[in-house]
């Protein structure tokens, strides 16, 4: 190219290349007729002018004229490749500043290795391209953040439904024992199952068994943090209601249902209806009562207050736990029983089906005893009289054996009847009782003397 020509040539070679980096997508950017008289004279004249046209990408071919409809030469460029359009404006740059021409600056939607937006062929910028799909994902997180929460929800409250408290009073053991029937009647079931016959057994292997799995299960995984939080919830069960059995120091158990969103200072509200006056209010009371009414729900072991703000989804409590009552350690032994008959009977519920420790239970036994009619005997009572008649008898038939049936007294056997007419069937009893044991021991000694 002469010298007094290359000013020409490098502005019309920056005009065409500049022209397809701002708008790659644009097709009237990426032709032109070789007829056109500006560009002849400016660069088609010249071949080393064609031949950075044709490294830029351009190529020669037939198009038809839109404005004639006719066919004609055209320098036609298919694709529009960034990277090799941009090599071509920096080497052009470098020409321009050794022959002293000044260079346009690289088009804004160009491609610039030191910076961090590109533009691909289509003509869209990268950064729209990520604007786009950043917005995509912001859509998309707030559709998780929003399954997150109903399904945190329906796991908190169970559906919403309404729980009817379904009050139940057991035993310690009697509660076991039920727990232990539940359990062999699972294991008969499951026992159940067909099993392969004997002489079929199978092939597979623990390792295999585990090799299988490893194979046909989940790949690497490439879900977000979010998408794996809501995968693990969806696996979850929703309970719609919690069983919680409170024991008692008594050894009582008092079981109660609710719903999952619940707190635990609701729970406590319902227990202590069913809970002695003393354990209900401090209000009107001394220390003494103050102290009691201060009583605490907790799980063991070990040692846990249940936090009373709390729901009992919260606490994962779900589907059932058991909880105990427990004092301060100031306390001094609660002397009454722990469950209010009143309240119990209110509900239908049977306060002899309790349990109560043997403290309590030899009090209560000792009281009733002392407040039973004269006409009842207990079991225990005549226990004692049937066995001290059977000795009573062995003994009268050693001795008529011995003396032939002579001379020798009859041991007097015990009934209700013997004894004095007057005084309490209790009192005729004992009475009875040490006869009995005198006329033993003296027969034993008359026994000792004939041998």
């Amino acid at each position: 190219v002469p010298r007094d020509s290359l000013a020409g040539v490098l502005r019309t070679l920056f005009t065409v290349i500049d022209g397809v980096l701002a708008q790659p997508s644009n097709p009237k950017k990426r032709r032109l007729r070789k007829a056109n008289s500006s560009f002849h004279s400016q660069v088609g004249q010249f071949r080393a002018a064609v031949r950075v046209m044709e490294a830029a990408g351009f190529c020669e071919g037939k198009m038809r004229d839109p404005a004639s409809g006719l066919l004609d030469d055209f320098w036609v460029m298919d694709t529009a490749y960034v990277m090799r359009l941009t090599d071509a404006h920096h080497l052009l740059a470098q020409l321009a500043e050794h022959a002293g021409v000044p260079a346009p600056p690289l088009p804004s939607s160009g491609f610039n290795p030191y910076s961090s937006s590109i533009v691909s062929a289509s003509g869209t910028s990268l950064s729209q391209v990520a604007g786009q799909h950043g917005q995509m994902r912001k859509i998309e997180n707030a559709q998780l953040k929003e399954k997150i929460r109903q399904r945190e929800q329906l796991l908190e409250t169970g559906g919403g439904e309404e729980v009817p408290l379904s009050p139940a009073v057991y035993a310690l053991e009697e509660l076991r024992q039920r727990e232990k029937a539940e359990k062999a009647s699972l294991a008969h079931e499951s026992s159940d199952v067909d099993e392969a016959p004997a002489g079929e057994k199978p092939t597979l292997t623990a390792a295999d068994i585990a090799r299988i799995k490893e194979i046909m299960g989940e790949g690497p995984s490439f879900r977000s943090r979010m998408q794996q939080q809501l995968e693990q919830l969806e696996k979850r069960k929703v309970f719609k209601s919690c069983t919680v059995r409170v024991l008692l120091p008594d050894r009582a158990v008092l079981q109660l249902s609710f719903a999952p969103h619940k707190t635990l200072r609701f729970v406590r509200e319902q227990v202590q209806q069913f809970l002695h006056p003393l354990l209900r209010s401090s209000s009107g009371g001394g220390a003494r009562e103050e102290c009691f009414s201060r009583w605490f729900l907790c799980e063991t072991p070990p040692l846990r207050k249940v936090e009373l703000h709390k729901t009992l989804y919260q606490e994962g409590l779900l589907p059932n736990c058991t909880l105990h009552l427990k004092f301060p350690d100031a306390c001094p032994r609660f002397p009454h029983s722990f469950l209010d008959p009143e309240a119990l009977q209110l509900h239908n519920l049977r306060y002899s089906a309790l349990s109560p420790s043997s403290s309590s239970s030899s009090s209560s036994s000792s009281s009733s005893s002392s407040d039973s009619s004269p006409g009842d005997i207990s079991g225990g009572s005549r226990s004692v009289v049937a066995s001290a008649e059977r000795h009573a008898d062995r003994l009268n038939e050693q001795l008529s054996a011995q003396s032939g049936g002579e001379g020798v007294p009859q041991v007097a056997r015990l009934s209700s009847a013997s004894g004095p007419s007057g005084g309490s069937a209790a009192e005729r009893m004992q009475g009875g009782e040490k006869s009995a044991v005198t006329k033993k021991s003296s027969l034993a000694r008359s026994l000792f003397k004939r041998k």
